[in-house]
This record gives structure tokens, sequence and C-alpha cells, in this order.
């Protein structure tokens, strides 16, 4: 048994037919862009750090809500954004398109997480 692409769409809510998504390149100044977003978000959470032009997975998770104990009432809306958009690059990373930098995440999935986390509904996506 196998998946087709209609599945996929079900699944996912993709649409099969409109505009593709791509060439996906990652922004020319993501490391800073990245470094301003993440700053203070979470206490405890330390810097993000990159590996080969790549942000680091490891750095990416430290940003996962229950690792800290936060619940969702506890926390600000920058913190759940941030929290929101490093969940979705790991999703993209390492679930979705997987690829063989083992401690890495590609940059090119960096605005597409930012586009989902800073949406305030399906319409805010493009």
């Amino acid at each position: 048994m196998a998946l087709t692409l209609q599945d996929v769409s079900m699944l996912l809510g993709l649409p099969l037919v409109g505009d593709p998504i791509g060439p996906l390149q990652a922004p020319a100044d993501w490391q800073e862009g990245m470094a301003i977003r993440f700053q203070g978000i979470l206490a405890g959470a330390g810097p993000l750090t990159s590996e080969a032009h790549r942000p680091k997975l490891d750095c990416l998770l430290n940003y996962q809500i229950q690792k800290f104990g936060y619940s969702e009432t506890q926390m600000t809306e920058p913190q759940i954004t941030r929290s929101l958009e490093a969940y979705i690059m790991w999703l993209l990373g390492k679930v979705m398109f997987t690829e063989n930098h083992v401690t890495t995440i590609s940059a090119r999935y960096i605005p597409i997480a930012v586009e989902i986390a800073n949406a305030t509904c399906g319409d805010d996506i493009t």
C-alpha cells in the first residue's frame, strides 16, 4: 500500500492545484534575523547557533514549551510565536522533508516557518 498525492492532500490539507511553493532560498540575513527574533524569548534557552550556514537543531529544540515547564496560559504571545516557529522548522526539516544533515536544519524553511508562526488566520499565509 502506498500513499498517493491525494492522500497527502487530504492528510495535510494542502491543495493539489494552484501556485507551487518554491524554489526556496534562505534569506541572506537569516542568522541576524533569527538571533533578534529569539533573543530573550524563553529564560534558560541559549542563543541560536549555526553550523555550515544552517541553524543547529539542538538550539531550535531548546524552544520546546514543555522543556521549561511552561503552559500556554503562562506564555506571552512572542514566546508562543517563536516556539511555533522553531517547531515548524523542525517539522519541515526533520519530518516532512528529511535531509542527511543530522545536527542542522536547512535555512530554506525559515521564511515558511516565520510566515506560518506570525499568521493570525489561514488567509495570512500565502
